[in-house]
C-alpha cells in the first residue's frame, strides 16, 4: 500500500501533462457555462414571461399551476444551442481556452482587500 497517495496523483499529473488550477472559493462559477450563460437570459426571460401572463389574467399572483406552462415558454427562448454554445465558449470550456476568464475576476473583491479584518 502506498502511505503517500499525493505523489501517485503527482506522477500521473506530470505523465499526462495535466495542469492543475488552483481557484479562490466562490470563484470556479467562472468556469461554470450554465452560470455564465443560461441563468441570467433565463432570469430575465422568466420575468418576461410572467409579466406577460399577468397582463392577460389582471389581478391575480401566478400559481404553482400556472408556473409550468410559463416557465416552459421562458425556457425554450433560452434553452437553445446556441446559448449553449456561447456559454462554452466564453467559459473557455469549448474549445478550452485558460484566456477566456479574466484573472482579475479571480482577485478577492474590493470589499475583502479593504478589509482589516482578517482570519488566520
Amino acid at each position: 500500500m502506498d502511505i503517500r497517495p499525493i505523489s501517485r496523483w503527482k506522477r500521473l499529473i506530470i505523465v499526462h501533462g495535466i495542469r492543475l488550477y488552483c481557484l479562490l472559493e466562490n470563484a470556479t462559477h467562472l468556469m461554470q457555462a450554465a452560470d455564465i450563460g443560461l441563468f441570467s437570459p433565463l432570469k430575465s426571460s422568466l420575468i418576461a414571461a410572467v409579466k406577460e401572463w399577468q397582463i392577460g389574467i389582471v389581478g391575480m399572483a401566478i400559481t404553482k399551476k400556472d408556473f409550468p406552462a410559463v416557465f416552459k415558454k421562458a425556457w425554450d427562448k433560452v434553452a437553445v444551442f446556441g446559448t449553449a454554445a456561447s456559454a462554452a465558449r466564453r467559459s473557455g470550456m469549448l474549445p478550452f481556452s485558460s484566456d477566456a476568464i479574466c484573472m482579475s475576476r479571480l482577485g478577492p473583491s474590493l470589499i475583502a482587500a479593504s478589509s482589516t479584518h482578517y482570519i488566520y
